[in-house]
């Protein structure tokens, strides 16, 4: 299973941030984000998030979504002396303490029907995912010390877990706590009724704030309307619960536009989705249908045209309120689930793919082997295709060319080859693998390593078969020629044992000859790690 975890080429880490421009300017101007995809951790980390995922659902104040939430006010009164509540946790994920989250994923997996070796193994997981959380920044690599990555797919499910055993040994016992009728808590947003006075509730929230687990809440309460997620909630006179579309001041209308290169049907689905979410979020049919005039002039301004339009409008309005927060969420199985399906970009050439599939499709149906596993029409999906975003942010990866005279080649191929233009390139081996020092193993070599690459660790091996494993920062060419120097000069060294390891090897094996000395490069170091090993020297 350990090897089944670990990614074949794992790829740095980057850190980057997600503009906050709804927060105040004294704040930090983003959420610090670590790009894990393809890093070492992420198979690791999808593998513990299908557990703790588990443990998350089985917490009493999760709440999957908006409709979920929906749900839990759905024909909720509230009296004259009740508060509704909201209560956000800063900075959590890089807040927690590694031993505090390993006790809470722990607590939470031990009441579960896991096998005890099992939940060992999730947890030995889960204390090597945080510790090894490195990434590079401006050049430079680093490796965070405390809370966890947010952007490792497990992060959300081990902060729920955090504030989860918080819920379970603080907030319960809390005094005051009596009095909280309802506790909802989306990750680190918080929302509950308190029935009481003020103080009492200022007095509860500022005792929340005393822990020893690095957990500040900053708070909001209103006996008339409150915001949570993308809702509003409101008390109405009678105390009913009113909810309605919450948008932030600073969002803007960032539908996407209908000019744009996507499949034409996404596009023509889009007024549909977003006029259902407005039937099922607002509780009130006026307030519904100024939602839909809202909606309607944002898709106008975005190009859409009014059939779409129309067609989502009248959709929403046929269906009922409470059967789409009664309805469970769509299980995307079909009976194409099992049909091959033809996967490629999305481009301008979709319309003519489509016909030639729709035109050619019956070939295949008159088979007798395939045609009771294949569908009356073909199945295509359409994948991203590469973005302005996609073409000018760099990558610490190059991935591998296999054919080096395809068109479509996305890199030079993997391997370590002679320039063929040095001094260095016959001592240079042309391979695509190594053996370790026992000669049981091999590995791959997986970059593109020539004489003139730079931040090489390279494997040096001499006639008698010692190895000699070295790094260099510079050139490669220049460190091949300085071995083979030091080893020619080597019988002119006044004191032998001053000579370095492989100099002196050779001159008491090998007569200071260095005919059949090899060197390939087995691994390289990229961008600003690189740039950071030469700092260091």
């Amino acid at each position: 299973m350990e090897e089944a975890l670990l990614p074949d080429f794992p790829v740095v880490p980057t850190f980057y941030i997600l503009p906050k421009v709804h927060k105040d300017p004294r704040c930090p101007p983003g959420r610090p984000i670590v790009s894990g995809i393809g890093g070492l951790c992420e198979p690791a980390c999808r593998f513990v998030d299908f557990y703790l995922q588990r443990c998350v659902e089985s917490l009493p104040s999760f709440v999957k979504d908006t409709t979920d939430v929906l749900r839990r006010f759905d024909g909720l009164t509230l009296e004259d002396d009740m508060w509704l509540v909201t209560c956000d946790v800063e900075s959590l994920y890089t807040s927690i303490d590694h031993s505090h989250g390993m006790r809470a994923a722990q607590f939470f997996l031990n009441m579960t029907n896991l096998s005890t070796e099992l939940i060992q193994f999730i947890l030995n997981l889960l204390q090597f995912i945080p510790t090894h959380n490195y990434f590079v920044f401006k050049d430079r690599p680093f490796l965070q010390l405390q809370g966890t990555a947010m952007g490792a797919s497990c992060a959300p499910s081990y902060a729920n877990l955090f504030l989860g055993l918080w819920e379970r040994d603080t907030v319960l016992d809390t005094p005051g706590h009596g009095s909280v009728i309802l506790w909802l808590r989306y990750i680190d947003d918080v929302l509950f009724i308190w029935q009481g006075s003020t103080s009492q509730l200022e007095q509860f929230l500022n005792l929340l704030n005393v822990n020893t687990l690095n957990i500040k809440l900053t708070w909001k309460f209103s006996q008339t309307n409150i915001d949570f997620l993308d809702l509003q909630i409101t008390k109405s006179e009678d105390g009913t619960v009113c909810t309605v579309i919450f948008r932030k001041t600073t969002a803007t209308n960032a539908l996407l536009h209908f000019a744009s290169s996507h499949p034409p049907k996404l596009k023509s689905s889009i007024p549909t989705g977003q006029f259902l979410r407005a039937r099922r979020i607002c509780s009130d049919d006026d307030i519904f249908h100024r939602q839909a005039k809202d909606l309607e002039r944002r898709f106008k301004n975005r190009g859409y045209p009014s059939k779409d339009i129309a067609r989502g409008y009248s959709r929403a309005l046929k269906e009922d309120r409470s059967n789409l927060l009664a309805r469970p969420p769509k299980k995307h199985t079909s009976s194409t689930d099992s049909c091959p399906r033809f996967i490629t970009k999305f481009n301008s050439n979709w319309r003519e793919i489509n016909q030639i599939f729709r035109k050619h499709w019956p070939v295949l149906l008159t088979d007798k082997d395939l045609q009771h596993q294949l569908t009356p029409y073909p199945s295509i999906t359409w994948r991203k295709s590469q973005t302005l975003s996609d073409a000018l942010c760099s990558s610490h990866y190059i991935p591998p060319r296999d054919n080096p005279f395809s068109k479509n080649s996305k890199g030079p191929p993997w391997g370590c080859f002679p320039c063929g233009n040095c001094s260095a390139c016959h001592n240079i081996i042309r391979t695509k693998e190594f053996l370790n020092a026992k000669g049981d193993k091999t590995f791959k070599i997986v970059h593109h390593i020539t004489c003139n690459t730079e931040a090489v660790i390279y494997h040096m091996s001499c006639p008698c078969g010692l190895i000699y494993i070295g790094m260099t920062t510079r050139p490669f060419k220049i460190r091949i020629q300085e071995h083979v120097r030091d080893i020619k000069n080597a019988a002119k060294c006044a004191d032998p044992q001053l000579l370095k390891t492989v100099p002196k090897h050779f001159l008491d094996a090998h007569k200071c000859n260095p005919k059949g000395l090899t060197v390939r490069g087995i691994d390289r170091v990229y961008s600003g790690a690189k740039k950071y090993l030469v700092s260091q020297q």
